[in-house]
């Protein structure tokens, strides 16, 4: 179970990171809504309401950890993906070879579509 969570969050930690991005600023817009009671949108109205002073934990959570964490994985996750494009995109097998250490540690970071792209690439070049 273990194993397999851990390979999900590795195929789409671009997805996970940007969900995590998404309920941050969420977090952030009630906590903030809650220090202006006079000032309502529609949709968080109820929810600011509902909450009471709880909306310092919104805050603090949404400044804290959800934007900043996802931000950054998301971050690393897109120059992983752009490192990776880098690296493959040659038809030189002497560059390849030296680069291999490098794209399989990112392509084991990023999945199996690189993973197998990857391979792909080694059987295209004869690389073993």
């Amino acid at each position: 179970m273990y194993k397999r969570l851990k390979r999900l969050t590795r195929e789409y930690m671009l997805v996970v990171t940007a969900i995590g991005l998404f309920v941050g600023v969420i977090f952030l817009i009630i906590g903030i809504l809650g220090f202006m009671p006079d000032y309502e949108l529609p949709v968080f109205s109820d929810i600011v309401e509902d909450i009471g002073n709880w909306y310092w934990w919104f805050l603090i959570i949404s400044l804290f950890f959800f934007i900043p964490a996802s931000g950054w994985f998301m971050y690393s996750n897109m120059a992983d993906r752009r490192r990776f494009d880098e690296l493959i995109d040659t038809d030189s097998k002497k560059v390849f070879v030296s680069n291999l250490d490098e794209l399989e540690e990112i392509a084991f970071r990023l999945g199996t579509t690189y993973q197998e792209e990857l391979f792909d690439k080694k059987e295209e070049l004869k690389v073993k």
